[in-house]
């Protein structure tokens, strides 16, 4: 199967510039064909749930974002949920049940701890 630093090379995520990725598929490798859902806080453009929806070949992407443009990439497996990281009634659009959880939002302390605190 392929990795997911080649699936990161195909769409170019931003995460692919910082190595994150190898480490991401040495944790998430084992789940990957039994997650089902899928969250990623911080879209900004299509690379990354494209990437994620390549990846976990039986999940639905969700991905949440502050900006309503990113609504334009929902499609197939990927669904979009617009919100603000640091409102919990935002966070309360996210499915509760997730397998898996990527936070590459807003990167304000609070705002993660809020995030981690809500959705654990």
């Amino acid at each position: 199967m392929i990795s997911l630093e080649e699936i990161g090379r195909k769409y170019l995520p931003s995460k692919n510039q910082h190595n994150y990725l190898e480490v991401m598929d040495f944790h998430l490798n084992p789940i990957r064909e039994k997650a089902l859902k899928v969250l990623e806080i911080g879209v900004q453009t299509d690379k990354s749930v494209k990437m994620w929806e390549e990846y976990f070949p039986n999940a639905v992407i969700y991905g949440f974002d502050i900006d309503s443009n990113c609504k334009k990439f929902e499609e197939g497996r990927v669904k979009i949920i617009i919100g603000d990281q640091d409102e919990i009634s935002s966070l309360e659009k996210i499915p509760s049940d997730l397998d898996v959880i990527i936070d590459d939002g807003s990167h304000i302390e609070s705002h993660v701890i809020k995030t981690l605190n809500h959705l654990y």
